[in-house]
């Protein structure tokens, strides 16, 4: 430092000054780096002004020393890096991680699996006469693999079953979430004769959301639970590439007007259709109360308790 040598003729620095260093404005190597826990002991009492737009003289422990602008251009850049191959790797990684945070997100490469599900989706996404889209589920195996998951499901049920049982509150709720979900056509009855062996039954459970101001019960359906196959739907199907932003973008975006608006989209993903031939694989199983016959259930929209819903 400088990063060029300076005209220092008309700075005129009195002849009496000692100077920490008497060829500063010759551009050489840095020899010492002072923290900021020392920093104001080395500082003393003193300052000369040089001049409108001139440096000053500080007065340190050292001696005199010359700060501010020289007024000097220069198309060099200065760029100090250092590099320690022989630190520990946690290190190296916390320091790779803080500034990958720091840096602006770049558009990744999408997997071969990512890649096959959007096609997927392109090649048998359509629209009923209504003009309400319809999907079909993203297999990458034959679900023919999938095994047998009714009684599994029905172990799960009696246990959701005794839980409401003992909760009223809970039990209307859940009722009440169930009664809808069918008055919408969005589940409906079946006849279970259990000969169509490649179906899927799915466990559900509820998750109260006490902050929630307008849904306090969430029905979570299970499609990661294990078939005698030891498979799972959601084992057999594409998950599909990141479709939402990343928050530094949507922040970034939200900052750039004056007035933003913020929307919720009501059973967003039951929007969505299932190809009628594939409702056999989101069965489920419920009754009103014990005395009733276990009735099995299909739903008829995208459920989001599948890999591939989003």
């Amino acid at each position: 430092m400088p990063a060029v040598n300076v005209d220092v003729s008309k700075l005129k620095v009195p002849d009496h000054i000692n100077l920490a260093d008497p060829t500063f404005f010759k551009s050489s190597k840095i020899e010492i780096l002072i923290g900021a826990d020392i920093f104001w002991e080395v500082i003393c009492a003193g300052q000369i002004p040089l001049g409108r737009n001139n440096p000053i003289l500080q007065k340190t422990q050292f001696g005199w020393i010359v700060s501010g602008p020289i007024g000097v251009k220069s198309s060099s850049v200065a760029c100090n890096f250092i590099q320690n191959d022989n630190v520990d790797t946690d290190i190296q990684k916390c320091l790779t991680k803080f500034w990958e945070v720091k840096e602006t997100p770049l558009k990744l490469p999408r997997s071969n699996e990512e890649n096959a599900c959007e096609e997927h989706f392109k090649r048998y996404t359509k629209q009923d006469k209504d003009g309400r889209f319809v999907v079909t589920l993203p297999f990458k195996e034959n679900p023919e693999k999938l095994g047998s998951s009714r009684e599994i499901a029905i172990k799960r049920f009696m246990s959701l079953e005794r839980k409401l049982e003992g909760d009223a509150r809970l039990k209307k709720l859940y009722d009440d979430f169930m009664r809808e979900y069918e008055d919408l056509n969005h589940m409906s009855r079946i006849q279970d004769t259990e000969t169509d062996k490649s179906s899927y039954y799915m466990p559900h459970h509820g998750v109260i959301k006490n902050d929630s101001l307008t849904m306090k019960l969430r029905v979570v359906f299970d499609a990661s639970s294990p078939t005698s196959s030891g498979l799972s739907l959601n084992n057999l199907q594409y998950v599909g590439p990141t479709l939402q932003q990343t928050l530094f973008s949507i922040l970034l975006r939200f900052r750039q007007h004056e007035l933003v608006v913020s929307a919720d989209i009501t059973k967003m993903y039951r929007q969505i259709l299932i190809e009628p031939e594939q409702h056999r694989f989101q069965r489920i199983l419920w009754r009103q109360k014990p005395s009733d016959t276990l009735t099995t259930y299909e739903l008829k929209t995208v459920t989001y308790g599948t890999t591939a819903a989003s």
